[in-house]
């Protein structure tokens, strides 16, 4: 079993700079517990390429979380379209059929 990345641990240790991250960057906070368990799953699973000569983990936690944030968004985003062309689409079906059958009725 691999050991478990720095970046991984900081923030399994300490999950407000998740929310905190994901709330400046405009995730709800309804979708926070959904966004925590995407960015920790990513950290997982992408290398971690961590230099302290470079930096503080903490500026690199920050910044790994502040790109899930984006791409979280994005997502959102395009889900949210999705499900507006499909509503968009139900009510104009529902409007073709209140003319269908007002035609029949003259």
């Amino acid at each position: 079993m691999e050991e478990i990345s720095p970046r991984t641990k900081y923030l399994i240790e300490n999950p407000g700079v998740i929310i905190a991250t994901g709330h400046r960057a405009g995730v709800p906070a309804r979708e926070m517990d959904d966004f925590r368990q995407e960015v920790l799953l990513k950290s997982v699973r992408q290398r971690d390429a961590f230099d302290p000569s470079k930096g503080r983990m903490s500026t690199y936690a920050t910044n790994f979380v502040s790109k899930c944030a984006r791409q979280y968004l994005k997502k959102m985003s395009r889900q949210r379209a999705i499900v507006d062309s499909e509503l968009v689409e139900k009510v104009l079906e529902k409007e073709q059929v209140k003319e269908a059958e007002t035609a029949e009725k003259d």
